[in-house]
């Protein structure tokens, strides 16, 4: 619930009226009966795309990810899955306004994905990332330049060491698709990138929270190269 008022894992505060307010009938499934929405994301036309943990969203099945348009939840292609305990942890969108979706799983739609993927809404179509990462997603962020940093569980970025985070540089339907990722962690980014963010005015600058980090803050930045501590 929500402030009293019944809403399955998703609501909606109105600040007009000061009350919480349910998403249709919310989300279920997930797994042993209990769902999590994770992370959310606004879309170019402002409907709202959540994902998490769970199976059905509004009584429809959605594959741990599903859109809301404003009155009904609706899936989002096949979703992602395949592998025990697949999860949505991270959406983000690109200036192109492809959808960037990270988590644990190892298909998108039909489409083999490991751990990341893009859904483009005007084709209604899922898309790899290369060959993905070598463990979960935690984390996704567009740069100035449209880029990609990914944050995760990960050691490999389609075959490239990474320290847990990733440069992705964005794929462009109108120009030359830059198909590859490039390693940007390294031994002092410690286990486990959760969340990290590119800091305006700042260029590929990234404060990232780590799990687990050599040192005393769980705060790295990095302002052109290396990764340096932030105590």
């Amino acid at each position: 619930s929500a402030g009293g008022v019944a809403a399955n894992y998703i609501a909606r505060w109105d600040e007009t009226t000061s009350s919480w307010y349910p998403l249709g009938s919310g989300m279920g499934g997930g797994y042993h009966g209990i769902s999590t929405v994770c992370t959310l994301a606004v879309g170019p036309d402002d409907s709202l795309y959540a994902g998490g943990w769970f199976t059905t969203a509004g009584g429809v099945v959605a594959n741990r990810i599903a859109l809301w348009d404003g009155t009904k939840w609706e899936p989002v292609g096949r979703g992602v899955g395949g592998i025990d305990y697949s999860a949505v942890y991270s959406l983000e969108f690109g200036h192109n306004d492809l959808l960037y979706v990270g988590g644990r799983f190892v298909t998108a739609g039909e489409v083999m994905a490991n751990n990341i993927a893009y859904w483009d809404e005007r084709e209604s179509s899922w898309h790899a990332l290369a060959r993905g990462m070598d463990d979960s997603v935690y984390s996704l962020t567009i740069n100035q330049d449209g880029s990609l940093y990914v944050g995760g569980m990960f050691t490999s970025a389609s075959g490239v060491p990474s320290g847990y985070i990733a440069h992705w540089g964005e794929p462009a339907p109108s120009s030359v698709s830059l198909d590859f990722f490039s390693a940007e962690g390294n031994e002092q980014t410690g286990d486990w990138v959760l969340s990290h963010v590119i800091l305006t005015g700042l260029a590929l600058l990234a404060v990232t929270l780590l799990v687990r980090y050599r040192g005393p803050s769980h705060l790295a930045r990095r302002e052109g190269h290396p990764w340096s501590r932030n105590d």
